[in-house]
Parts: structure tokens; sequence; C-alpha cells
């Protein structure tokens, strides 16, 4: 697990080409997971689950 990669909603928006709102609105929709919280309270992804 430590070996993965972990992308903010910010990072996840600028790999797939769109916005943030549109990272809150697919994990609104349960098409995309939170799976943890950065140090500063940052949602965090799984790169595979953005990928």
């Amino acid at each position: 697990m430590e070996d993965e990669i972990w992308l903010t909603a910010c990072e996840a928006a600028v790999l797939t080409g769109v916005s943030t709102v549109t990272v809150y609105s697919l994990v609104r929709r349960g098409h995309l997971e939170v799976e943890g919280l950065d140090h500063r309270g940052q949602k965090l992804f799984r790169h595979l689950a953005v990928a």
C-alpha cells in the first residue's frame, strides 16, 4: 500500500483534463471514491482509480 500513488482532487483533475468540480461530481455520484486524507485534510484518490 505504501508504494501506491495518491492524488489530490486538483492533481486528479489535471491528470484527466477535467475541472475539480467534475472530480467532486464523480465522487458525489459514486463513480470515484475518496480513499483518504492528506496532512492538510485534502481528499486523496488512488492513481489507479483516477486512471
